[in-house]
């Protein structure tokens, strides 16, 4: 009687795992250029191959003059070069991690509720809530994080911020250097960015985008310092003007 019971249990496990890897979904290589490795995580990369297929798990990581694109039917992810992405594939939602460097991403959910969120997308100091888009976002590691959003909307919580700010079409936001939402306004990134997704098209993000990028940091760094000073020279003056009275 144990034995069948065991028999049964095992015999269901297994079908179950098997119909959970059958609903996991998988994305293709279509385009490659450069240096662009691809493995599962913990285990030596290996360099990618046009037409290959990626699952949930694996890394893609790219080099210096490294870039790739990546198609299913839900969308369409260019990694950036020196940017590093893991996959996390499922039947009604999937989740991307950013640790480093950046992506355009176009998300089309079909049949997805409304409101309801079907891909997540990761860094080490925010997280995006995603419906239905066109975006970019980018992350600086440890400084900040960057979301561009050229159609569409998107939640941003940066890691420090207690709310979610939605991110609607040709607005940017980005985390400060405490890891908090900045409003979302328009920056002038979206003109800088490279929006093509087309395999044939020149896909590379022009030298103008990262350089706008490091000048959209030092500016907010500049303009923190200055809220800073304001801040405690106006708690000073209040501090005088208790003690005088």
């Amino acid at each position: 009687m144990t034995k069948n019971v065991y028999l049964v249990c095992l015999i269901s496990f297994s079908s179950l795992f098997l119909c959970t890897q059958s609903f996991a979904q998988k994305i293709g290589v279509i385009y490659i250029k450069g240096e662009v490795l691809v493995g599962d995580k913990g285990k030596k990369l290996k360099p990618a191959k046009k037409n290959m297929t990626l699952s949930t798990g694996q890394i893609i990581k790219t080099g210096e003059s490294g870039l790739a694109l990546l198609k299913n039917d839900s969308m369409t992810i260019k990694v950036m070069k020196n940017s590093t992405m893991i996959l996390s594939l499922g039947k009604s939602s999937n989740t991307l991690t950013v640790p480093r460097g950046g992506a355009v991403l176009r998300y089309v959910k079909k049949g997805l509720a409304q409101g309801k969120v079907g891909l997540k997308v990761k860094t080490k100091t925010a997280s995006l809530g995603v419906r239905g888009t066109t975006f970019m976002v980018y992350s600086r590691e440890k400084s900040n994080s960057i979301l561009s959003v050229r159609k569409g909307d998107v939640d941003f919580q940066g890691n420090g911020s207690d709310q979610v700010v939605s991110v609607g079409t040709s607005k940017t936001t980005m985390t400060n250097l405490e890891q908090k939402n900045l409003r979302p306004r328009n920056f002038g990134l979206n003109d800088k960015v490279n929006w093509d997704l087309k395999e044939g098209d020149d896909l590379s993000q022009p030298s103008a985008f990262y350089s706008h990028v490091e000048k959209m940091w030092q500016q907010y760094k500049k303009e923190q310092e200055v809220k800073w000073n304001n801040y405690k020279s106006d708690q000073d003056n209040k501090w005088k003007n208790f003690i005088n009275n």
